[in-house]
């Protein structure tokens, strides 16, 4: 079953380089995405990583699968600047939190698919 994994960091370096290192290790960019307050940079990062924008802060929240009270807690530290990636993975969600903890994301979580509103 698919499983989307999640992890927020508070700088664009860490991030690129999670993302970086998660496409080392074959997973997908179109299974990489990103939000983040400022989408001009997000489109660069995009652009540097082949990872996708998932949308607007709230709305983009709530497509990933978040409950929209945790949706609201997750927008606080994107409007503060960090930046929220999202990977769906098929049973490897270990892995992706192995990496994004060596990139010192915070409040990781994995949702599984079909808990994901669409």
């Amino acid at each position: 079953m698919d499983t989307i994994t999640f992890g927020l960091f508070h700088d664009q370096k860490s991030a690129e380089n999670a993302i970086n290192e998660l496409s080392h290790n074959g997973f997908l960019s179109k299974d990489i995405s990103i939000i983040m307050k400022n989408q001009k940079i997000g489109k660069e990062v995009c652009k540097s990583t082949g990872a996708h924008l998932a949308g607007e802060l709230l709305e983009g929240l709530i497509e990933f699968g978040f409950s929209e009270e945790k949706a609201l807690i997750y927008e606080k530290y994107i409007k503060a600047g960090s930046i929220l990636i999202g990977i769906t993975t098929i049973d490897t969600a270990s892995t992706v939190k192995q990496i994004l903890q060596r990139y010192q994301a915070i409040e990781i979580r994995s949702l599984k698919k079909n808990t994901v509103k669409r």
